[in-house]
C-alpha cells in the first residue's frame, strides 16, 4: 500500500467519526430542546408559576386549569359536595305532606286517680317546620285528645280560663338561643283526674301543675330545645314547687 493510499484512507474515516459525531451532536441538542423550549409566557395562579402549556387544579378543588400563553384558563363545571353546598350548589327541595307525622303531643294517661306522673305522646300532622311547631303544639295541647285518644284512656292535662293579658292572646314565646320561654297569657287551670275515687286530697295540686310543665317540655322539645321555659300571665314562673320548670326565675 503506498503513502497516498494510506492518507485517504485516513483522511476518510476522520471524515466518518466527524460525521458521526456531528449526528450525535445533534441527537442531543434536539433531545434537550423538547425538554427545556417554551416559547410561551409562563401564568400565575394563586402564588404558583406555571410554564406555558401545564395544566394544573383549580383552587375549588373540582375543576381544571390551563396556562395559555401567560393566560390561565379554567373549566367552570358546578362544585357540589355532599352536604349539597359549594361553590355553585344546587338546591335540594324535599316535598312536604299534609299527613306526614312531624310533631309528638303529650297527655295524660292516668292508671288510676292519684296518677299524675304516666303521660302518653301521641303524632299530629303538620307541613309546619322549625319554632313555626310551637303553635301547632301548644294549639293540640289545648284542644285536648281527639275523642278516639280518650277511648283509648287519654286526657287533657290543662286548659286556659280568664281575660288575655296580651290584647287577646292565648301564648307568646320566644327563643334564646336553645331554651323556648312561653307565657300563657290567660290563667291556667290544670285538669284533674275523673278516673273515679280521687277526689282533691294533699299534694294532688303540686302533682297535676307537675304533669302540666312535663307535658309541655317533652311536646315542646323540638329542633334542638334544649329547655323549656313556662311563665303565667302575671309572668311569674307556673309551678315552680312541683320540682318542674327549674330553669325559670322570678
Amino acid at each position: 500500500m503506498t503513502k497516498t493510499q494510506k492518507i485517504l484512507i485516513m483522511v476518510g474515516a476522520l471524515f466518518v467519526v466527524l460525521i458521526i459525531a456531528v449526528i450525535i451532536l445533534l441527537f442531543v441538542l434536539l433531545g434537550n430542546g423538547k425538554n427545556t423550549t417554551n416559547t410561551g409566557a409562563s401564568c400565575t395562579s394563586d402564588g404558583v408559576t406555571y410554564s406555558n402549556g401545564a395544566s394544573f387544579k383549580s383552587t375549588d378543588g373540582c375543576n381544571s386549569c390551563s396556562c395559555d400563553n401567560g393566560k390561565v384558563a379554567c373549566t367552570e363545571i358546578a362544585c357540589i359536595s355532599p352536604t349539597g353546598e359549594g361553590t355553585n350548589p344546587i338546591e335540594l327541595v324535599t316535598p312536604v305532606t299534609d299527613n306526614t307525622p312531624t310533631v309528638m303531643v303529650y297527655f295524660a294517661r292516668p292508671s288510676g286517680p292519684t296518677d299524675y306522673s304516666t303521660l302518653s305522646g301521641v303524632s299530629r300532622t303538620t307541613d309546619k317546620t322549625g319554632s313555626a311547631q310551637v303553635p301547632v303544639i301548644l294549639n293540640d295541647i289545648l284542644a285536648g285528645p281527639s275523642a278516639a285518644e280518650q277511648a283509648d284512656g287519654l286526657s287533657g292535662i290543662f286548659t286556659l280560663t280568664g281575660t288575655s293579658t296580651c290584647s287577646g292572646s292565648f301564648y307568646q314565646y320566644s327563643y334564646a338561643g336553645t331554651a323556648l320561654t312561653v307565657k300563657f297569657c290567660k290563667d291556667i287551670s290544670f285538669i284533674a283526674n275523673n278516673t273515679g275515687g280521687g277526689g282533691s286530697y294533699s299534694g294532688m295540686g303540686m302533682q297535676a301543675e307537675g304533669r302540666v310543665l312535663n307535658a309541655l317540655e317533652q311536646s315542646l322539645k323540638v329542633n334542638g330545645t334544649t329547655s323549656v321555659i313556662i311563665r303565667q300571665s302575671d309572668n311569674s314562673c307556673y309551678g315552680l314547687d312541683s320540682g318542674f320548670n327549674t330553669a325559670c326565675t322570678d
